[in-house]
């Protein structure tokens, strides 16, 4: 099941509500997620080419060094303890616009570090072939197991996104 909220307590209802189910959310801020993953119950949360890199601000941005994607050190220590998959949905991730590509590609490299990091499980699902994903994962400096792990076949058969 796949809970699309933009409230953090709508979401907890449903979670509360389907309790026992592979519940999984579509990711929305940082607070949103944050809370949801301390909430726990989920099997996992869903970061697409739009909720996993922050919206970039018109003041000095470099000047400050905050992270990229919507999802954090604490939050990947949460999610391994609570056995929440971090799913990363490629549909639309490589846009045409190069800026923007440039940035969802930084906003992966950083969430693959966060996730090896900490010893949270990452998955990718939509992806052309598997070969070519795990490609992508080696190149943005990702570990090789867990570049495995992210392309599992029987993942895709579970999550039914395809």
């Amino acid at each position: 099941m796949i809970i699309e909220a933009t409230d953090a307590e709508e979401a907890k209802r449903l979670i509360r509500k389907n309790k026992g189910k592979s519940i999984f959310v579509k990711a929305g801020g940082f607070e949103f997620n944050r809370k949801l993953i301390e909430f726990g119950g989920l099997a996992g949360i869903i970061f697409s080419a739009e909720s996993l890199v922050r919206a970039q601000r018109e003041e000095a941005v470099n000047l400050k060094r905050e992270p990229l994607v919507n999802f954090d050190r604490v939050m990947a220590r949460f999610a391994r303890e609570k056995n929440v998959l971090i799913v990363v949905d490629l549909r639309g991730f490589f846009s045409r616009e190069k800026v923007k590509c440039a940035r969802n590609l930084a906003g992966l490299a950083q969430l693959a570090k966060i996730c090896a990091k900490e010893r949270a499980e990452l998955r990718l699902v939509n992806y052309k072939s598997k070969r070519n994903a795990q490609a992508l994962l080696h190149v943005l400096s990702c570990p090789t197991d867990l570049a495995k792990r992210a392309v599992r076949d029987s993942f895709l058969t579970e999550l039914k996104l395809l």
